[in-house]
């Protein structure tokens, strides 16, 4: 119902005629009957009186007139507005105060009050929710005198929370300074808010979900051991990279963002090429190629590159892993693979040069004792053949010691294995430096084997790279051995350009080298030390820039029994002068033809070109001891001596075997294995005389007997 004057059709107040113009014409009337009074003073005070009554007579007609205006947009507005709103309603507003002037619709179905009862309860402003109440007050969005639309809860009855949207539209007084009056119609809107809400809450899990996602896949990406790129395939620009990716180029990830590829590549990678793109979205491609650090180094890097598709357009994704140990490891290997067929060619060398070595030798010795006394000239010339060709075994003995496959542990006297160290590196130090040794008189044997002279070669050399050529009489390497407190120590000193201490801490890592490109492979020093240690050792470093550099390998001595005293005694000479039957068999017929002479003078020797021949003379005589070469083509001897075994057992027990190297995996084990006498080429008449003394007295023969024929023979 409607506040106001006046009965009212469906809540609309009346018009009221309007008095305002014929009330005026009677006042001017008036004064001109008036104005014929006698008296001016009583015309002028009824002429202000009526003044006064027409000026409030012409306001009270301008606010009818405003009135009924309003009232007929009213009634449109309200027709419009219950076609979509839920209530229509029409707000008096006096300062804070808000009154219902009328309402219709659902409002009391809605709120559960009727428009008295909320006039009576404080006003239209008790009915909205506390913290919306701002839009109603008089400087809130409704002062703009502008149709609005706002958003706010009412609270209903039952205390329920309903959201409306409602379009107001103010309605300012004659002064156009004062909202007297706001249309509006409101409609509900709570279940538009509750899925607003709805989807709010659904959009923060969705973001909360994405960003746990997102975290984890960079969590994940950057933990990857990989260096991770995301590449634009247009200019090569990074728009994404790892955590490794930062570390392998020592780059922050905000820095790698603003370059692109070639910023990182030391060559445009092929993968760029607009021709690839195709086959990249085909299938990945892998290769390598070669990184810049942010420093300036470059390693090699293995690149698996392929094209993904992110949010509708593609990209390339490339995975790079640093091969720098890898590489190291082929030259590695490479390197040892060329060792392992150097060894295989000096064992061969070895073998072929020792079996003319063995006639070379002996017969000279032969012809030396056939000769007179006074052809003095012929025997200097044959004593100096002799010499050379002894010295051809020492080298070719040399090459032997470090192309062994196999490892036998036992006393050693590092003077000796210093010196043929010495021999071999000799060729890089003579144009280098002066070579010093100085050696103790009372060092004693230091359990070892054959590589400790791998160590010393190695470190020889390194001695000698460490000095430019040309200036040997103005730099040294000085090679010591010093027996203290238990220990024996080698030094090897060099006056070379020594090491920083910044990579002396580095010198013995696997791969690490300071020699340049080409020049090695950074594995001698960790190879030396691995192998000092297993010796039961240690390896030690002192340096100064530009003074040089003392590497000192330390070794435990062997201090029991008299060990030094077997080491470097000879065979005892031969004490039985009796005649015995010797059988020589040897492919080579100059190498059975040299010991003959040897020992036809005493004893009764026959010949034999191979295991066949061996067989069918033993079959046919009785011999007393048999020289035998290991290995022959067709029969070996390993397989004659099997043969002999089986037929003649007591013969092969008196078994000699001469040998220029064993080849094979099955012979060395044989050799290790055997308690036969064992000879190696090249060999002097002595050894030869010593041998068969021992094999003619199998009783008395013992495989300590066979190791000191080792021994003197260079086996």
């Amino acid at each position: 119902m409607l506040r106001g004057d006046g009965p009212s059709r469906r809540g609309v107040p009346s018009r009221q005629p309007c008095f305002v113009m014929p009330i005026a014409d009677s006042i001017e009337r008036i004064l001109e009957i008036a104005s014929g009074a006698p008296m001016q003073e009583q015309r002028d005070a009824l002429r202000a009186e009526l003044d006064k009554l027409l000026l409030e007579e012409r306001r009270r007609a301008q606010r009818t007139s405003v009135v009924a205006m309003s009232e007929e947009d009213a009634v449109r507005y309200r027709a419009i507005s219950e076609l979509a709103s839920d209530f229509v309603y029409a707000l008096r507003m006096d300062g804070d105060t808000v009154d219902v002037e009328w309402v219709q619709g659902s409002f009391e179905a809605i709120t559960g009050y009727t428009a008295e009862e909320i006039n009576d309860s404080g006003g239209w402003v008790s009915l909205i929710h506390s913290d919306d109440r701002s839009h109603f007050h008089v400087d809130g969005p409704l002062s703009s005198r502008e149709p609005t639309t706002i958003d706010y809860r009412i609270v209903t009855r039952k205390g329920e929370e309903r959201w409306f949207r409602d379009y107001a539209c103010p309605e300012m007084d004659a002064s156009g300074e004062r909202v007297i009056r706001i249309y509006g119609a409101a409609k509900d809107v709570t279940a538009i808010k509750q899925s607003e809400e709805a989807l709010r809450e659904a959009m923060k899990r969705l973001e909360q979900r994405v960003g746990f996602e997102e975290a984890r896949f960079r969590s994940v990406l950057d933990q990857a051991g990989e260096a991770i790129y995301m590449v634009d395939p247009d200019d090569g620009s990074f728009i994404d990279v790892n955590d490794t990716a930062c570390r392998m180029l020592g780059y922050t990830r905000r820095e790698l963002l603003k370059m692109n590829v070639s910023g990182i590549e030391v060559e445009r990678p092929e993968w760029l090429e607009p021709t690839k793109f195709a086959e990249l979205r085909r299938r990945s491609i892998s290769l390598e190629s070669y990184h810049r650090h942010r420093d300036g180094r470059t390693f090699p890097v293995e690149v698996a590159v392929s094209v993904r598709r992110y949010a509708g357009r593609d990209y390339l994704l490339a995975i790079a892993r640093e091969i720098t140990e890898r590489k190291q490891m082929e030259v590695q290997l490479a390197q040892a693979d060329r060792l392992a067929s150097v060894g295989v060619l000096a064992a061969g060398v070895a073998h072929e040069v020792n079996n003319p070595l063995v006639y070379i030798l002996n017969n000279v010795s032969y012809v030396l004792g056939e000769i007179p006394l006074e052809y003095s000239e012929l025997r200097d010339a044959l004593r100096e053949a002799r010499s050379g060709a002894e010295r051809v075994r020492d080298i070719v003995q040399d090459l032997k010691t470090f192309a062994r496959s196999e490892e036998r542990i036992g006393p050693v006297d590092v003077r000796q294995v210093l010196d043929t160290s010495i021999k071999l590196a000799h060729n890089e130090i003579r144009f280098r430096a002066r070579l010093e040794r100085a050696y103790d008189e009372d060092v004693p044997p230091v359990k070892a084997s054959d590589r400790l002279g791998q160590v010393f070669l190695n470190l020889l050399m390194n001695a000698a790279h460490s000095i430019v050529e040309g200036r040997a009489s103005a730099n040294r390497i000085l090679v010591t051995v010093r027996h203290r407190e238990g220990r024996v120590a080698v030094g090897i000193e060099d006056s070379g350009s020594g090491i920083s201490a910044d990579k002396l801490g580095k010198i013995f890592d696997p791969f690490y080298t300071t020699k340049p490109v080409g020049m090695g492979t950074g594995l001698g020093l960790s190879i030396c030390r691995n192998i000092t240690q297993s010796l039961g050792g240690d390896i030690d470093v002192e340096s100064d820039v530009g003074k040089g550099t003392k590497f000192t390998v330390w070794l435990p001595a062997i201090v029991e029994g008299n060990t030094q005293a077997e080491l470097h005694s000879s065979l005892p000479p031969p004490e039985n002068v009796r005649s015995l039957r010797v059988l020589v068999v040897d492919d080579d017929p100059f190498v059975a033809r040299a010991i003959s002479r040897l020992l036809r003078a005493q004893h009764s020797v026959s010949l034999a070109n191979g295991g066949g021949e061996a067989l069918a003379l033993i079959d046919t005589q009785t011999f007393d001891v048999v020289f035998c070469d290991v290995m022959m083509p067709s029969m070996t001897g390993m397989d004659l001596y099997h043969e002999v075994k089986r037929r003649a057992p007591q013969l092969a027990e008196r078994f000699v075997f001469i040998t220029g190297g064993a080849f094979t995996p099955e012979a060395r084990a044989f050799l290790a294995n055997s308690e036969t006498l064992c000879l190696q080429k090249p060999f002097s008449p002595k050894d030869l005389a010593a041998a068969l003394e021992l094999a003619a007295s199998p009783r008395e023969f013992s495989s300590r007997s066979n190791e000191r024929l080792r021994s003197v023979s260079g086996l």
